[in-house]
């Protein structure tokens, strides 16, 4: 199957390989032409401001990969470079053991950040979060505020959950899940948020930037 994009293009978001604008649906191509094979399948895809990402599974591997396109002027595309491109890169950085492919992941893209949550098989719902691009008011939940040129795992939240799933903003991110999704061994589902707070974006009560 093809899988298309459209609109802007100034960047390399639409992922064909130029940098022209579309109105149309057109192909995604990984490069030389090649679009998705057979044995592959997009299991889900997010966009940003100028930068687009998908999650392709492959039946031979099997693995899911995540890649990215488009901008990368502030590492948002996680291949460990500021370059930006009109192809598929593949995210680096993230850890493939014990990963779990039988299980559905999420991908999230801020203005110029991402956001990536995986399964694991090791220990009982194994969930990793990871990060990359800008973290200027420490959307990436990594309790500082330097950004991250490839997807980097983020220890504050914990792994041991039943389920989470993510959201970002323009530069603030949210985690919403039960279990112990903050540390503290409570089986209630929580909301947290982490990033630029103005305007009470992060709904705690302050203006204030949060790292984790």
């Amino acid at each position: 199957a093809m899988y298309k994009s459209y609109g802007a293009n100034d960047s390399g978001q639409l992922g064909n390989g130029n940098t022209t604008n579309s109105n149309i649906p057109i192909d995604i191509s990984f490069g030389e032409g090649n679009t998705l094979e057979n044995n592959m399948t997009l299991l889900g895809s997010s966009t940003g401001k100028g930068h687009s990402c998908l999650i392709r599974y492959d039946s031979t591997t099997p693995l899911h990969t995540i890649y990215s396109f488009g901008s990368n002027t502030r590492g948002q595309l996680g291949n460990g470079t500021l370059d930006s491109s009109s192809y598929p890169v593949e995210v680096s950085g993230i850890i493939y053991t014990d990963y779990d492919a039988n299980q559905d992941d999420i991908i999230s893209c801020g203005e110029n950040y991402t956001l990536i949550r995986l399964r694991y098989n090791t220990g009982n719902n194994i969930h990793h979060l990871y990060g990359m691009g800008d973290n200027s008011y420490g959307q990436l939940g990594l309790g500082d505020i330097s950004d991250r040129y490839y997807a980097t795992r983020i220890e504050s939240i914990h792994n041991d959950v039943s389920q989470f799933t993510i959201s970002t903003g323009y530069n603030h991110s949210f985690v919403y899940g039960n279990g112990d999704l903050a540390g503290d061994r409570a089986s209630s589902y929580k909301l947290l948020g982490f990033g630029r707070g103005n305007y009470g974006k992060l709904g705690n009560g302050n203006p204030i930037v949060t790292g984790k």
